[in-house]
């Protein structure tokens, strides 16, 4: 019996100090990848502001059927995947920058956004992905957070080389 309370004990520490180490945590997350794409400023905004055309360059989008994507006035896509819910909606556009937001059903939000800028001499421009967004109070979900980059840096990579590809072929 003794060892078994001393065992619960040890748990219970163990809990709080993992605890009070998430709160020392930050409570938002950020990620950003980044791209040269050789085409108009217009072809890439428009592949990036018709959220339709996202099936034309999201490898993430690629493969879904059509039927589970859902175009609601213009400005926000809607698709149900492992049961739940998820809305990208296009908050802004701008010559040269769009902001979305990705919603998921019991999730925090995730602000995307995207800028299109001409960096000096280059002829093309530099597509910046950007995703922030805050954490709850989880420690599961800060700790969690460390691997944010490592876990989705990868998709945005290579929607950013999809766009580029695509926005460059059909140039």
């Amino acid at each position: 019996m003794r060892h078994i309370r001393f065992f619960i004990s040890a748990l219970f520490v163990f809990a709080l100090l993992l605890s009070f180490i998430s709160w020392l945590m930050p409570s938002k997350v950020m990620l950003a990848r980044t791209v040269m794409v050789a085409a108009d400023r217009r072809q890439i905004l428009t592949q990036l502001t018709n959220l339709k055309n996202w099936r034309n360059w999201n490898p993430y989008f690629h493969d879904m059927p059509e039927d589970r994507m859902v175009l609601q006035n213009s400005n926000q896509l809607v698709w149900k995947e492992n049961k739940s819910i998820l809305r990208m909606l296009l908050i802004d556009v701008s010559k040269d920058q769009v902001l979305l937001r990705l919603e998921r059903e019991g999730h925090y939000p995730m602000n995307n956004s995207v800028s299109i800028q001409q960096i000096d001499d280059n002829p093309g421009f530099q597509v910046e992905w950007r995703v922030s967004g805050s954490l709850p109070w989880y420690p599961w979900e800060r700790f969690a957070a460390i691997f944010f980059d490592k876990t989705a840096g990868p998709s945005y990579e290579d929607a950013l080389a999809s766009l580029k590809e695509f926005c460059e072929k059909n140039n």
